[in-house]
């Protein structure tokens, strides 16, 4: 509680200094004051746009405020200064693909892919990802594999078959052979 003070009267002496003002915000945000921590995280953001810390700390502050918008926004430009940071591109992914932009929520999981290649819940969302956006070919070939992996899933049989049928297949050209190999 003597935090947040403590860190006000260092910033009215010193003037804006980016470490104060976040972590003035990141104390707002244990303190359960969202609003507040957005505010000053943002004028951090201002006087430092490359801080990382401030950025991931906004994308908490946007995630406890139910704000997926500015939480695209806050993942969007933390990504852009850490491009290899895999949780974060994984979270944009999945908050893309809740939003139905799968173009690019497969473009993010397609990030992902090289460095957890085995992880069949990515596999599943870049499928369905595929499969939203109209790539259905690439999507069955996904959806074959998934299957393949786990054969008694009635709810990718049915994947299978929706993209084959979007691709001009029909859903009897899925093999015996991948069936009976079930």
């Amino acid at each position: 509680q003597a935090t947040i003070p403590a860190l006000q009267e260092q910033i009215r002496r010193h003037g804006p200094d980016p470490a104060l003002m976040g972590a003035l915000g990141r104390e707002y945000l244990r303190a359960d004051l969202p609003e507040l921590a957005r505010g000053w995280l943002e004028r951090t953001m201002k006087a430092d746009p490359a801080n990382q810390r401030a950025l991931l700390d906004l994308i908490g502050v946007e995630r406890r405020l139910a704000d997926p918008e500015r939480e695209l926004a806050a993942c969007a430009q933390y990504l852009r200064l850490r491009p290899q940071d895999s949780r974060v591109r994984r979270e944009y992914a999945g908050l893309l693909f809740r939003r139905k932009d799968y173009a690019r929520a497969a473009g993010e999981i397609e990030q992902l892919l090289p460095r957890q290649p085995r992880n069949a819940s990515l596999r599943r969302m870049l499928a369905r990802s595929y499969r939203g956006s109209r790539r259905n070919a690439e999507a069955v070939l996904l959806f074959r594999d998934l299957l393949r992996e786990n054969p008694s899933s009635e709810e990718l049989l049915q994947e299978l078959a929706f993209a084959l049928t979007a691709s001009g297949s029909q859903p009897s050209g899925i093999p015996e052979a991948d069936i009976a190999d079930s």
